[in-house]
């Protein structure tokens, strides 16, 4: 079963799974990131702490995600990153 597959099923186990594979290539990390807004709601506290992670790929693929999900909890936290030592981020 593929990343967009979990995500049409919304299935919240597979958040954990698609979290980790932020830090993977960018084609993968692009499904997963994707998969995760299409799981919403519950996705959005795993990204929250994503952002937090030392990979710079990893902390942009959750802004741009959470940023898509458009859920309040995520705006100190998106604000926060503006200062993050990467351009990328």
């Amino acid at each position: 079963m593929g990343a967009e597959t979990l995500g049409e099923i919304g299935d919240p186990e597979a958040v954990d799974p698609l979290i980790a594979a932020l830090k993977d290539n960018s084609r993968v990390r692009s499904e997963a990131a994707d998969t995760l807004v299409k799981i919403g709601e519950d996705s959005v506290d795993p990204l929250i702490e994503a952002l937090q992670n030392e990979d710079s790929s990893m902390r942009w693929s959750a802004a741009i995600a959470l940023g898509k999900i458009g859920d309040s909890r995520a705006v100190d936290p998106l604000i926060a990153v503006l200062d993050d030592d990467s351009w990328l981020v």
